[in-house]
C-alpha cells in the first residue's frame, strides 16, 4: 500500500510539473496591437476597444462577455483615450447614467487577469484626458471662466484622485527627458506650436527652448529632441546630464515627412515619406476629387540622423494611411491601417468614396520588411 501511495504522489508531482511547463508567461505587449473601432449594437453603433493579434491577424473586442451587445451597458463602450503599459490598459469612456447625464469613467483593465477597475467617475465635461509619464492628466479646455473647474494631474501609482495636483492647462507635456518635461505654447484657435518650453517634473522652473517653431510631432530619442516643421523632420541636441535643455543646434533630418508619423526602434528611424508625384487611385465621388496614394505603399527607415535611408518595404496593392503611424509598433512588428473604397451617403444619394483607414491592417516585420494584410474591419 505504501508503495502505491508513493507512486501516486510521484505521478501527481510529475503532472503538476508538466502543467507548469506548458503555461509559459506571454509578454502581451509584444503580441497585441490595441485600437478602437465601431461595433454594431441594438441601438446603433459604438466605439469600443479591440486587440489585434499580430501573429495570426485575429481581432477581438476586449469585452470578455460573448453575449454582450457592446451598447452603453458594456464597460468598454464609448472609449475615447487609452494607454497600454504591459498587460495593463488604461482608458476613459463616456456614457449616460440613469439621469441621462454624461459620465466620464476612468478605467484600468488588467488584460492577463481579465479584471476591470473603475478608478474615478466625473459628471462635468469640457476636459481632455490622457495618461502620460506615470500620470493621468485632466486638462480643462473650454474657454469659459464661469465653468473652469481647474486642470490637474493624478499619480497613477498613488491614485490620488481625491487630492489631485493642480496644473497649468497650457503645460501639457509631449516628451520627458530625465526630470524635465517639454511642452509647447500654442497660438490662437489651436494653431501649431509657436514656442517650446522645458520644465522640471514638479512643474516649476521653465525656460524658453526655441521660438518661431511652427512645429508638431515632437519626440525625444538618444540625446535629441525631434520635431516636424513644414513637412521636414528636424532635431536639436539635448544636454541630458545638466538640465535636459536643448543646446542651440538645429539639424535637418528628413524632407517630405508625414507630420508626426515616425518612431525609433533598435537604432533606426522609421517613417512615411510623401511621394513627389503620388499615383491617382481613382475618383472620390463624395469629395469630388482624386484619391491619391500619398505614401506609395512604402515604409522607409534610416539612421537617426537621416543618413543611410533605405526602403524597408513596398506593399503591393495596399494604400497605407498615415494615421497612427507613430504609435503602431508592437515589438518587432509594425501595424498600419490601409484604405479601401466604400459607399457614403449624402442627401439620400450614394457616392463611391475613399476611406483611408477602413480597409484593414498591415503587419510589417521591422527586421526584414515582409508583410501580411488582414481585412479585419466590416465591409
Amino acid at each position: 500500500m505504501k508503495k502505491l501511495l508513493c507512486l501516486l504522489m510521484i505521478t501527481v508531482i510529475l503532472l503538476c510539473g508538466c502543467n507548469t511547463r506548458i503555461k509559459p508567461q506571454i509578454d502581451i505587449s509584444e503580441k497585441y496591437y490595441y485600437l478602437t473601432s465601431q461595433v454594431e449594437f441594438n441601438a446603433g453603433t459604438a466605439i469600443t476597444l479591440f486587440r489585434f493579434n499580430v501573429e495570426n491577424g485575429r481581432m477581438t473586442t476586449l469585452c470578455p462577455d460573448p453575449l454582450c451587445d457592446h451598447g452603453e451597458e458594456c464597460p468598454f463602450f464609448g472609449v475615447l483615450n487609452y494607454s497600454v503599459d504591459g498587460d495593463i490598459i488604461r482608458f476613459d469612456r463616456d456614457y449616460h447614467n440613469s439621469d441621462f447625464e454624461t459620465v466620464t469613467a476612468i478605467c484600468e483593465y488588467n488584460i492577463s487577469e481579465g479584471k476591470l477597475r473603475v478608478l474615478k467617475k466625473y459628471k462635468e465635461d469640457g476636459y481632455t484626458n490622457t495618461f502620460k509619464f506615470g500620470y493621468f492628466w485632466r486638462i480643462f479646455t473650454i474657454q469659459d471662466p464661469e465653468r473652469d473647474f481647474g486642470s490637474f494631474r493624478v499619480s497613477i501609482e498613488e491614485e490620488n484622485f481625491d487630492d489631485p495636483e493642480k496644473v497649468d492647462p497650457d503645460k501639457m507635456p509631449f516628451a520627458q527627458v530625465g526630470d524635465v518635461y517639454y511642452y509647447a505654447k500654442h497660438g490662437p484657435f489651436h494653431s501649431p506650436a509657436t514656442e517650446v518650453y522645458a520644465m522640471y517634473t514638479d512643474l516649476t522652473d521653465e525656460w524658453l527652448v526655441a521660438d518661431g517653431m511652427i512645429s508638431s510631432g515632437f519626440k525625444y530619442y538618444e540625446g535629441f529632441l525631434y520635431y516636424v516643421q513644414k513637412d521636414t523632420l528636424m532635431r536639436v541636441s539635448v544636454d541630458e546630464e545638466i538640465t535636459g535643455i536643448p543646446i542651440n543646434t538645429k539639424e535637418t533630418v528628413m524632407d517630405r515627412m508625414n507630420t508626426g508619423g515616425y518612431f525609433f526602434h533598435n537604432g533606426y528611424l522609421y517613417y512615411l515619406q510623401e511621394e513627389e508625384d503620388p499615383e491617382v487611385i481613382g475618383w472620390d465621388e463624395f469629395l469630388e476629387e482624386d484619391a491619391l496614394n500619398i505614401y506609395g505603399g512604402k515604409v522607409w527607415r534610416a539612421k537617426p540622423d537621416g543618413s543611410r535611408a533605405e526602403l524597408l518595404t513596398q506593399t503591393d496593392g495596399y494604400v497605407i494611411a498615415g494615421f497612427g503611424f507613430s504609435n503602431a509598433q508592437v515589438g518587432s512588428k509594425l501595424v498600419l491601417r490601409y484604405g479601401c473604397w466604400k459607399d457614403k451617403e449624402r442627401d439620400g444619394q450614394t457616392f463611391r468614396a475613399w476611406r483611408s483607414t477602413e480597409g484593414g491592417l498591415l503587419v510589417i516585420d521591422l527586421d526584414d520588411g515582409t508583410y501580411q494584410g488582414y481585412a479585419v474591419f466590416d465591409e
